[in-house]
């Protein structure tokens, strides 16, 4: 399986929608991958870890649909198949100024001790309204995101994949939400953000390699202490973003560190230098044991030749043009999760455990879900409700406190029933009509 990592894309308004001085390193990008591709393979998936917008607007994510559209294309990968996370960039600050919300993050935010953030951070999460107004500030990324089935709400902060490799091995992606409480202090430094052991407890399983993606890297969370051994010191990978220059390390018995560096670093920075990685996940048995060789091209553009250039690393004394970790299966792997189970959906209830209905993930991860749910997220809020009226999944007169839920079970529901189509057909319908 072949990954291409992105990160810090900066969309930004009003450039992005008319002249926009970095369409042209985006555009060399996308084209530099795709010759890469020819020698690779074909990519499936894309893993962008935050800062896709500059300032959360709806106008920089219709900006990213577009290009991320045409780099799915360039690339070999279905556009169904990229998963996002936020980052500092995707918070529309101007959202504090209503006083809720801004009570809301502070009462997390100013949380004396860990124990009592995790306490904030849950009763908030428990609450409809308060949760409305913790993840008030990503709205806008939230709508964009949920085409790919990466938005995040009271029931999901954080989502979830599996990607088979072999039989009986996979991999486990989880996106982390790192934007909890950032920007509401204003500029966000180090320690002072919060993940929380809900998101970064990840449960180790049979056959299964594990890759934890979030914008931040560790030492921005104030709950650091206890998140880097769960990531770090756990065999895996972990992909971040933030800082505008790559970075790459193997931990001994742990997980492999990948930084993206920038699409679009600030011009202004020493370091300019426009990157991106791709990232290969091969499965290796010999003498009854399985291992994952996890290896890294890491590519950064090189102003004064005007191209990209394929970094080198040092390893064992030898130079090479990759890094290869391996990460040692235990067990074979056995997908939970099969359409046709009993699945039950409380659309507002929040998530109390490190474990989402693995039912309902299945479902979602489909190709022909994923494409539908993508298509159905493009539609205006008005078709979408109207279409699940008419499909008899919409409460038409009851007012639903989390609608993204709401939606995303009734297309679980139709999965399951078998009338997909049905919603195929309506989504067509309302797409000509457009």
């Amino acid at each position: 399986m072949l990954a291409l990592h992105l990160s810090d894309i900066h969309f930004r308004h009003p450039q992005c929608g008319g002249i926009d001085p970095e369409r042209v390193y985006r555009a060399e990008l996308a084209q530099h991958a795709a010759e890469q591709v020819a020698r690779l393979g074909p990519v499936s998936a894309i893993f962008v870890t935050g800062d896709i917008a500059y300032r959360g607007l709806p106008e920089e994510y219709e900006a990213a649909s577009a290009w991320f559209d045409e780099i799915a294309v360039k690339v070999g990968c279905r556009p169904d198949d990229i998963y996002v996370v936020p980052g500092n960039h995707d918070v529309d600050r101007t959202a504090f100024s209503d006083r809720q919300v801004r009570l809301t993050v502070e009462a997390v935010a100013q949380a004396t001790t860990e124990n009592r953030r995790e306490r904030a951070l849950m009763d908030t999460l428990h609450d409809p309204e308060s949760a409305k107004n913790l993840f008030a500030s990503i709205e806008a990324y939230n709508a964009f995101a949920a085409q790919y089935d990466c938005n995040v709400h009271s029931r999901r902060p954080y989502w979830e994949r599996y990607f088979p490799l072999t039989e009986g091995a996979a991999l486990y992606v989880r996106g982390l939400t790192s934007t909890f409480i950032s920007g509401i202090a204003g500029t966000d430094d180090r320690r002072s953000l919060y993940l929380s052991a809900l998101q970064t407890g990840i449960e180790p399983l049979d056959g299964v390699i594990n890759l934890a993606m979030l914008h931040h890297p560790l030492d921005w969370f104030s709950d650091m202490d206890s998140a880097e051994p769960r990531l770090l010191g756990r065999p895996g990978v972990v992909l971040c973003g933030h800082k505008h220059t790559q970075w790459l390390q193997g931990h001994n018995g742990g997980a492999l560190f990948v930084r993206a560096g920038s699409v679009n670093p600030e011009r202004d920075g020493l370091l300019w230098a426009p990157a991106y990685n791709f990232i290969e996940f091969n499965v290796e048995e010999q003498d009854n044991r399985k291992d994952v060789r996890v290896r890294t091209w890491q590519y950064d553009y090189q102003a004064q030749g005007e191209a990209f250039r394929l970094r080198t690393h040092r390893l064992d004394g030898l130079v090479q043009d990759y890094f290869d970790h391996r990460v040692t299966l235990r067990g074979e792997w056995r997908p939970k999760g099969k359409i046709g189970h009993a699945i039950e959906v409380n659309a507002d209830a929040p998530a109390d455990c490190a474990s989402i209905n693995d039912i309902e993930e299945s479902v979602m991860a489909a190709p022909q879900t994923r494409q539908i749910n993508r298509r159905f997220w493009r539609l205006a809020h008005s078709e979408r409700r109207s279409i699940m009226v008419g499909l008899g999944k919409w409460p038409p007169d009851t007012p639903v406190e989390n609608e993204y839920a709401v939606f995303r079970a009734a297309i679980v529901a139709l999965a399951k029933e078998q009338k997909l189509g049905a919603l195929d057909e309506a989504i067509q319908i309302a797409e000509q009509e457009e």
